[in-house]
């Protein structure tokens, strides 16, 4: 979750006021090409295949805006190619690996630990870190989870 506050951080000083108003939520693909949309049958297909957790509004909120980031294709790396290509990945990675997480005033809230939004700023001048397979498993068996 680190990881995603801080490259959504740095897409959204790159992308404006605007989005960084709306940061964490901002809706990062909209604000580089509004005219992307995600094919209408990966959206219905995401949405069948989600079941029950699809009805807890950040979990959606996080695959349709991971869903309409992969619309745009190459764009964001060809407009900013000084970024991390995927600001989605470390969220979807999260969930993928059984993760999950609400947001509740200016907090992350993951199964034991609450993560301030901070600011976009404070988030976006925060290092990168790994999020490899090898680097989570680690932290995941350090926290006693596997």
């Amino acid at each position: 979750m680190q990881e995603y506050l801080g490259r959504t951080a740095r897409w959204a000083q790159a992308l404006g006021p605007l989005t960084q108003s709306r940061w964490p939520s901002a809706d990062l693909a909209k604000a580089v090409d509004p005219t992307k949309e995600p094919d209408p049958a990966q959206l219905e297909e995401l949405v069948r295949s989600a079941g029950v957790y699809f009805t807890v509004e950040p979990l959606r909120w996080a695959a349709e805006s991971a869903l309409y980031w992969a619309a745009l294709g190459d764009l964001p790396k060809q407009r900013f190619p000084e970024l991390d290509p995927d600001p989605y990945e470390p969220l979807l990675l999260l969930l993928e690996r059984g993760g999950g997480f609400r947001i509740h005033s200016g907090f992350m809230e993951l199964e034991y630990v609450s993560l301030p939004y901070r600011s976009v700023a404070e988030r976006a001048e925060q290092p990168p870190m790994a999020i490899d397979e090898a680097t989570l498993d680690a932290l995941d068996a350090a926290r006693g989870d596997r």
